[in-house]
């Protein structure tokens, strides 16, 4: 195999053989990558439902730029696909050119995750290396596209997000179109090209609900000095945060974890099924039960699952199903019912 002039840059040229994965597969991994660089408090800055409805189709215009100058091309600014590049910032919710230009890096990180597990275990180096120089290049040509369209509004300038009256109780079935369980679309449409399985996970954390649910009717309890809700509350916000943290370290990274409200998780997990499912759930409820501690005692939790698509064809279905699974485990007072 002929090898570069030591010191001599690589080409940018397109790569024929570049692997195909879906746009759908590359737009899951960057919602989920994005999700976990912000603190859940800015999170809501991101508009998922509007980078589930377009991310798709740069990610396919991103894998089709790896392979052909004349897609690259429809990408850069005076391409016909500047526009959808252009919404790459707006999709991740950046708000200035440095965040622009980190949102962009983070999807080619993606994209490089992507294609290399699709390379498989020993690639050609020439090919690994032509690659990545192909997609430093898209990126490059993605971000000019980004700061050459309509220029992202600025923090001051963007409204506020209208957020939830703090510790808002919702219903699960009416939540499966809520577009933080947007990871259960994408779960179903990779089972329709790959046929593998997935898990649906619901982590309800029942200390915490409890909590909560006294502090949102203004109780306090008797004999408590001024100021106690308040306390109870900031050692909640302790609880939850590492809780968080402790859910994070039992998935994987291409997992999502999403938080449809305090103290209530959904885990999405590709490749599992039931009996993979279940052990995710032990480890989980382990972890949850080992790691935090409230007012001396550990954390309550109770799960419920659904593994798709057997336990339903649709996000409403399976989240119907895991909310079940939930309400039985706390029903009969153990972690998975």
């Amino acid at each position: 195999m002929d090898v570069w002039p030591r010191g001599a840059p690589l080409p940018a040229r397109p790569v024929a053989d570049a692997p195909r994965p879906a746009g759908e597969a590359l737009a899951r991994g960057w919602l989920i990558a994005l999700i976990a660089g912000v603190p859940l408090t800015q999170a809501a800055r991101i508009p998922v439902a509007e980078l589930a409805a377009d991310a798709p189709a740069l990610g396919d215009a991103i894998v089709a730029a790896l392979r052909d100058d004349e897609a690259l091309a429809r990408l850069a600014p005076e391409g016909d696909l500047a526009p959808l590049a252009a919404q790459t910032a707006h999709m991740a919710g950046a708000g200035d050119p440095a965040a622009t230009a980190a949102a962009v890096d983070l999807l080619r990180t993606v994209t490089w995750g992507v294609l290399r597990t699709a390379l498989g275990v020993d690639p050609d180096p020439r090919l690994v290396s032509d690659l990545a120089e192909r997609l430093a290049r898209v990126a490059a040509v993605v971000t000019a596209a980004c700061l050459a369209g309509p220029p992202a509004p600025a923090a001051a300038d963007t409204p506020a997000p209208v957020a939830d009256p703090p510790f808002l109780v919702h219903d699960a079935r009416a939540a499966a179109c809520d577009p933080w369980l947007r990871p259960i679309d994408f779960a179903l449409a990779r089972h329709g090209r790959t046929g593998e399985p997935f898990t649906v996970l619901l982590v309800d954390l029942d200390d915490i609900d409890r909590l909560l649910a006294v502090q949102d009717d203004g109780l306090v309890p008797d004999g408590a000095a001024v100021g106690a809700s308040a306390t109870a509350v900031a050692d909640v916000s302790q609880v939850l945060e590492q809780a968080e943290r402790l859910l994070r370290a039992e998935i994987r990274g291409e997992d999502a974890l999403v938080r449809e409200r305090a103290g209530r998780y959904w885990i999405v997990a590709s490749g599992f099924d039931e009996a993979a499912g279940r052990a995710l759930a032990g480890r989980v409820a382990s972890a949850v039960h080992d790691g935090t501690v409230l007012h001396g005692a550990p954390l309550a939790v109770s799960l419920g699952m659904a593994v798709g698509p057997q336990d339903g064809a649709t996000a409403d279905a399976l989240v119907a199903r895991a909310d079940e699974g939930a309400f039985r485990a706390r029903a009969a007072g153990v972690p998975l019912a």
